[in-house]
């Protein structure tokens, strides 16, 4: 007899295979969740490890939700921009990576040092973000294998600019060019639409029915807040649609210059609304209407992405990746069947370097006494309680109130604008009247101090020869030592003065800082003034020690063993005639100001955090 076999019937070799692919398919699914769970456990290391970067990263974000709001989406952006690279990974050889376990051994490394070395430049917010990105990318190679570097560097580098809050010190430069751009830019398109308008500095003025209506291109109109929020949306889109080196150059080249004339187009449109009504300038009406301009920024991205795929298709036959593409494969064999496969040890040993770090970590800081998260020392008094007579001084007017737009811009609530006059000033004094302002800020080591020489000279000042810095000669009475009452990083003893309260008569020992009082003058010149010279004086107070240099005020507020941390900034300013008097107008300037702060200082320390409590609060537990 002759045995058939049915079509329709597997044969043996056919049922054999099924059986493997299926085994296959079954060890995919058990290292699939391996996987899963590796990278799970993984992502809860490093979120121990590293807490208190995200800790502080969180407030910063609640601080000004509106322009960090993309670092919470970050993450997925990242991890959207390695799906898009799925079939390059799955088409590198399986293996062990050894630049996994060297990076998170890197990063947990630096992210030590950057936590317990004093240098400004590496103990920062962003320095120890970048830590955390290498041990994150350390991870990922780990996961995925030899060679998935060439891939990773790009998500990683993503990652590393947009998933975390970018300190005033790093942007600050940045902002005063984009700054400049926009007024720049606004200034012309108001022109163009019509209007008559003038600029001075980073302030365009429009003419509306005889008045002239100023609006000041501050630091969030400058587009430093829209830039990432539309870079962070956009780069995984252009990427998703385009996939050629050049072309995603032009698509983040046409991103960069559209945010830059919508940024310009919104001020117009602002300064436009303002003719109408001032108070659409203030308050919440205006972020509102400043953060919709986002949307049609991303959309046209996403025109020119889409306008540039015909151009990216043209030649199929040029170089796509320096990677091979992957071979055809069973089902399911991609970048989910080389997630599934992680070699157990090499995932270990990142697992174990990562538990290492937080450990290390933790044992360091807290063997040195280390405070690497500082708390807010809080004012005692608002600022505005200040006497508004102070010795031969007194007040002239009411406080300056600054919009809400200028107070983000300044960075802190705890601020005084108050003029002083002097009393006894001659119709011929050159300076009879200071203008005060006081900041104060606290927790915060990433804040750049706002001084004359980058505020003034973006309101269209010039700044007029070099900085003088002048030493301050008080007259305070009654002011004595307390040998036992010293500075612990300088061992100087603080200087004390009793104050008596107006009303209940009682008597307050005022503790003053420590350090020589210096103050640092600049000049400037304003175009539309040109036979006056604007001068503006200023110095720090940061945990109870003083500077004139604002560079030195991180070194002297954050220190690492100190558990809080504050600064305040000081400043006098006046205006005095231009011309070969200005030397003798100048002494006269600095004798008011001693007259004014010899009255000032101890009420100004008596609103001041109790920093000798302080100071030794954490340094005694």
């Amino acid at each position: 007899m002759v045995s058939r076999t049915p079509i329709d019937s597997p044969t043996a070799e056919a049922r054999g295979n099924d059986a493997a692919s299926e085994d296959d398919l079954d060890a995919r699914t058990v290292g699939g969740r391996r996987g899963i769970w590796f990278a799970a456990i993984a992502a809860a290391l490093i979120l121990w490890a590293f807490w208190t970067f995200f800790r502080i990263q969180w407030r910063w974000v609640q601080s000004d939700l509106a322009e960090w709001a993309h670092t919470l989406l970050a993450p997925i952006g990242a991890a959207f921009l390695v799906w898009i690279d799925r079939d390059r990974l799955a088409a590198l050889k399986p293996g062990p990576s050894l630049v996994g376990p060297i990076a998170i051994a890197l990063g947990g490394a630096w992210f030590a040092i950057s936590t317990c070395v004093p240098v400004s430049i590496v103990n920062s917010h962003n320095s120890r973000g970048a830590a955390v990105v290498l041990c994150v990318a350390g991870i990922a190679a780990v996961l995925l294998g030899r060679g998935s570097w060439r891939v990773l560097w790009f998500p990683a580098l993503y990652l590393l600019v947009f998933g975390q809050c970018i300190g005033s010190r790093v942007l600050a430069p940045i902002t005063l060019e984009l700054q400049g751009i926009a007024a720049t830019w606004g200034y012309h398109l108001v022109g163009m639409f019509g209007f008559t308008a003038s600029r001075s500095g980073t302030v365009i003025s429009v003419l509306h029915d005889g008045e002239w209506n100023p609006v000041n291109v501050a630091e969030a109109c400058s587009g430093i807040r829209m830039l990432p929020a539309v870079f962070a949306g956009a780069v995984p889109i252009g990427w998703w649609i385009l996939d050629r080196f050049w072309s995603r150059a032009v698509f983040l080249t046409a991103t960069f210059l559209l945010a830059i004339v919508l940024n310009a187009m919104r001020i117009v449109f602002m300064a436009v609304l303002a003719t109408r009504d001032e108070r659409i300038l203030d308050g919440d009406l205006h972020s509102a209407i400043s953060d919709l301009w986002t949307l049609p920024v991303l959309v046209l991205a996403i025109f020119v992405a889409w306008a540039l795929v015909p151009f990216n298709r043209d030649d199929p036959e040029a170089d796509e990746s320096e990677l091979p593409v992957p071979p055809p494969s069973l089902p399911g064999a991609s970048l989910a069947q080389r997630f599934a496969n992680p070699r157990t040890g090499w995932v270990a040993a990142g697992l174990l370097l990562l538990a290492a770090s937080g450990v290390g970590l933790r044992v360091a800081t807290a063997s040195l006494g280390i405070e690497a998260e500082k708390r807010e020392a809080r004012l005692r008094q608002p600022l505005a309680t200040l006497p508004p007579r102070l010795g031969p001084w007194r007040r002239l007017g009411e406080d300056n109130v600054l919009d809400s737009q200028t107070v983000e811009v300044l960075g802190t609530p705890h601020y005084l604008e108050r003029t002083y006059t002097f009393a006894d000033a001659t119709p011929n004094d050159p300076v009879g009247v200071l203008k005060v302002h006081i900041a104060y800020y606290s927790g915060d080591p990433d804040e750049s101090p706002h001084v004359p020489e980058v505020c003034w000279v973006g309101q269209g000042m010039t700044i007029d020869g070099p900085a003088e810095i002048r030493p301050l000669r008080l007259t305070i009475p009654g002011v004595r030592v307390d040998p036992n009452l010293a500075n612990l990083d300088t061992g100087d003893p603080y200087p004390i003065v009793d104050l008596v309260h107006p009303v209940t008569r009682a008597v307050e020992a005022v503790v003053l800082p420590v350090g020589e009082l210096r103050l640092r003058i600049s000049r400037f010149k304003d175009p539309a003034e040109p036979r006056t010279v604007h001068l503006g004086g200023y110095f720090f107070i940061a945990n109870g020690r003083l500077t004139p240099r604002a560079d030195d005020v991180r070194s002297l507020a954050f220190q690492l063993y100190q558990r809080y941390a504050y600064w305040a900034k000081v400043e006098f300013d006046a205006a005095i005639p231009a011309g070969p008097d200005e030397g003798v107008a100048m002494d006269a300037y600095v004798a008011r100001v001693e007259s004014l702060l010899s009255a000032m200082l101890p009420e100004l320390m008596r609103r001041m955090p109790d920093w000798p409590t302080l100071e030794r609060e954490g340094r005694d537990d």
